[in-house]
């Protein structure tokens, strides 16, 4: 059974971004590490407090596979922002990404969001692969010195 709770550990956090370490090697050319655990919990942008965050664990029969993160109400009112959809290595290709990811949009739209929308780097092929799959779009491709972002959409 595959469920999502508020996850308030840091500690847990760690572990499980641990067991999806090849993603922070993707992105940042290096492990998960303790600063990483502490932005994914408190970074918000400007115009949101961290009452709009919310940290998810996912969970499969119980045991933390996953984590996600979403700001409520960004960038407009009814469209969330999914920041982080992590799932541990060894529990990918397993269904458990997708069925995590509805509900997360249940969730959502009891909350009162009608869509959701989520930014990939183009680094992450799986991911935006991913993303189309289970029913996003492209929105706009947003281009920086650093970065080469994709950002989807989805109504919900």
């Amino acid at each position: 059974m595959i469920e999502i709770k508020v996850l308030e550990s840091q500690k847990e956090a760690f572990e499980i971004c641990q067991k999806a370490d090849d993603y922070f090697q993707l992105m940042n050319g290096k492990s998960v590490t303790q600063e990483d655990i502490e932005e994914i919990f408190n970074a918000i942008p400007p115009s949101k407090s961290l009452r709009d965050k919310l940290i998810f664990g996912i969970y499969s029969d119980e045991k933390l596979v996953g984590l996600a993160d979403i700001i409520k109400n960004y960038p407009q009112d009814a469209t969330w922002w999914l920041g982080l959809f992590l799932i541990a290595e060894s529990n990918r290709e397993s269904g458990i990404g997708k069925l995590a990811h509805e509900q997360l949009i249940q969730y959502s739209k009891n909350e009162g969001a009608v869509e959701i929308r989520l930014g990939v780097d183009q680094k992450n092929i799986e991911a935006v692969k991913f993303w189309e799959k289970v029913g996003y779009t492209i929105k706009q491709i947003k281009i920086t010195d650093e970065q080469h972002i994709t950002v989807m959409k989805q109504r919900i």
